[in-house]
């Protein structure tokens, strides 16, 4: 009987111990997903961060807009930008039509100022 009992306390020992483990390591997991997500390897501060409202001219795509108007000090690629003009105009895809009005975002620079 004591056999049984040291076998079923040694078991249910590992379990409370694999449980702690893999509980530990999700937290870990969450967390650091959160983390690296919150990061940005380049970023602007609100100081040198313009907003300009633009009219669409005809022929005009959000990626010539994105590419007149990206500074690459401060986004990785043409994409990350496009993505916060949609972000920016609530708009849901790539379309922009003559006359709409976007804002766009521009960074100045301390010796532009």
């Amino acid at each position: 009987m004591t056999a049984s009992i040291r076998k079923a306390s040694a078991k249910s020992a590992k379990m409370r111990a694999l449980t702690i483990v893999l509980s530990v390591m999700f937290i870990s997991f969450i967390l650091g997903s959160v983390i690296v997500k919150g990061q940005s390897t380049k970023s602007a501060s609100s100081d040198n961060t313009y907003f300009t409202n633009i009219t669409v001219d005809k022929g005009d795509t959000l990626w010539s807009i994105a590419s007149q108007y990206i500074d690459y000090d401060y986004y990785d690629n043409i994409y990350e930008y496009m993505e916060q003009l949609r972000t920016l105009n609530n708009i849901t895809s790539d379309k922009v039509y003559a006359g709409d009005n976007l804002i766009v975002i521009r960074y100045s620079n301390d010796s532009d100022n």
